[in-house]
């Protein structure tokens, strides 16, 4: 016995039950759910792990083996877990494509989105970046040692000179844990008093009785 529900094929050619979704339409809506979710996980994987921004800092100075080192601080927001082992670079770019990397000047403060790209001032009169230029800066990572670097942050361009003051301490960003004021290391407490001990009391001499 036909089932009464059932209202046969339309001029399209497509089935329908009544009271439920075409088959067409069906088949649309999960090629549409896919695709969003293809495009989703396509712009997690393109998003930057490592978010820089600048914060307008004062410029950290260097002096190391008689040369002028200048650090650019930018603050980081790690969107994605960083990997602990992997081996990062902070990379400089300059005007004329040089390129200058390092390390992280401390792992832990790095990790905590501490941010210090040093910028050699040889490399800038080298480039003429000094008189003026554009400076770009960005982070890699290799997770692995045999791994080729790959980006893994935005890039943060800044015109040089930076008209910032310069200073010999390293300026506190957004990450930086603050300090409390009376704690002092062992270098910074200030230098105590010499304390001279009291000479001993002088002893009375008796008189010795007249014969």
């Amino acid at each position: 016995m036909e089932d009464p529900r059932h209202t046969g094929a339309g001029e399209s050619g497509v089935d329908t039950i009544r009271g439920n979704i075409p088959m067409k339409t069906k088949h649309t809506a999960v090629w549409a759910i896919g695709a969003t979710l293809l495009m989703a996980a396509a712009a997690r994987a393109e998003a930057p792990k490592l978010e820089l921004s600048d914060g307008k800092y004062p410029l950290w100075e260097l002096r190391p083996l008689d040369r002028r080192v200048y650090v650019v601080s930018l603050d980081g927001v790690w969107k994605r877990p960083w990997v602990r082992g992997a081996s990062y670079q902070l990379v400089v770019r300059f005007p004329d494509g040089t390129t200058y990397s390092h390390r992280p000047i401390n792992d832990q403060l790095f990790a905590q989105g501490e941010m210090r790209f040093m910028v050699p001032e040889y490399l800038l009169l080298r480039t003429g970046a000094a008189k003026s230029g554009k400076l770009r800066f960005h982070v890699t990572e290799r997770p692995t040692a045999g791994a080729k670097p790959e980006d893994m942050s935005n890039t943060v361009e800044l015109n040089w000179p930076l008209k910032r003051p310069i200073g010999r301490r390293a300026p506190a960003v957004k990450s930086t844990v603050p300090v409390p004021i009376d704690a002092f290391s062992d270098e910074e407490a200030p230098p105590r008093k010499t304390e001279v001990a009291p000479p001993p009391p002088k002893k009375k001499v008796k008189d010795s009785p007249r014969p």
